[in-house]
């Protein structure tokens, strides 16, 4: 399934970039994503906070409608592999978020070390 990955600020707020991905099935509140860039030595790392579903009603008489669009709100976080440069904006955006209880009270979100 198709989906938008919004990347935000920990506990919202104005969208720092997109991304178009494909996925056997839509990551769920709480799901990690990791993303390797190329070549590029480490990876950029988020927590999904929700999922934004945009539908498109069909028209005429018939009252339902189809998905027109998934959106996939991600917060950044640090994981085990993340660049500097990604820690270096997770830092940075911790300052730019909400600092409500996702952001773990102006804490950088990391990932657990449970699979590692």
């Amino acid at each position: 399934m198709k989906a938008r990955l919004q990347f935000v600020p920990p506990g919202g707020g104005e969208t720092d970039y997109v991304m178009d991905a494909e996925f056997p099935e839509l990551p769920k509140a709480g799901d990690y994503i990791t993303i390797r860039f190329g070549e590029e030595q480490g990876t950029r790392d988020f927590i999904v906070k929700r999922t934004w579903w945009f539908l498109k009603h069909r028209g005429g008489d018939d009252d339902s409608a189809e998905v027109a669009e998934a959106n996939v709100e991600c917060y950044f976080a640090e994981g085990h592999n993340s660049t500097e440069d990604h820690k270096n904006a997770c830092r940075y955006n911790i300052n730019k978020g909400r600092n409500d209880h996702n952001s773990e009270n102006g804490k950088v979100l990391q990932f657990d070390s449970s699979v590692y």
